[in-house]
């Protein structure tokens, strides 16, 4: 089984315990419960516990991912324009690693499912390029969604200060 970047401990661990049952200390989550829709946009605990709730770095995350979200979206959209299922990988993988920077699920599945598409699929083939359109249009939906609860976290951490 593959625990992906950036590791979540909790999902590592009940890894671990699936592959090395009995008593390691380490105590796998009775079950798996239903995400979140909310947790699935941008989860919030996630994410300062991957930065061990340095708020600073929140910040410079939260401020580089804006600055930066709108050209990853244009290389992905030019990489399927242009039918280049080689771009449309290295795009999608790129954000992707910058969205689960974000503990952002939602958004990152669909950029996975479009690097994957980038990859497996031809986009020289109208019904794939077409299945690569209604994923970026997926993702942006996502992306829009994940901004607001950007500015959402970030108005709730200004209160806080």
């Amino acid at each position: 089984e593959y625990v992906s970047k950036p590791i979540n401990f909790q999902k590592l661990f009940n890894v671990i315990d699936r592959f090395f049952p009995g008593d390691t200390g380490i105590k796998a989550e009775e079950s798996e419960k239903a995400p979140d829709e909310k947790k699935m946009i941008f989860d919030r605990e996630a994410f300062l516990n991957c930065i061990a709730n340095n708020m600073a770095l929140a910040e410079k995350i939260v401020k580089m991912f804006i600055e930066r979200y709108p050209k990853y979206l244009s290389d992905i959209q030019k990489a399927i324009g242009d039918r280049d299922n080689n771009a449309l990988t290295h795009s999608a993988h790129s954000f992707k690693g910058m969205i689960l920077n974000l503990s952002a699920d939602a958004a990152s599945d669909a950029a996975l499912k479009l690097e994957m598409m980038g990859r497996d699929n031809d986009l020289s083939q109208d019904n794939d390029l077409s299945h690569a359109e209604e994923l970026f249009m997926l993702l942006k939906e996502k992306t829009d969604q994940l901004i607001s609860a950007l500015a959402e976290f970030d108005r709730n951490e200004e209160i806080k200060d």
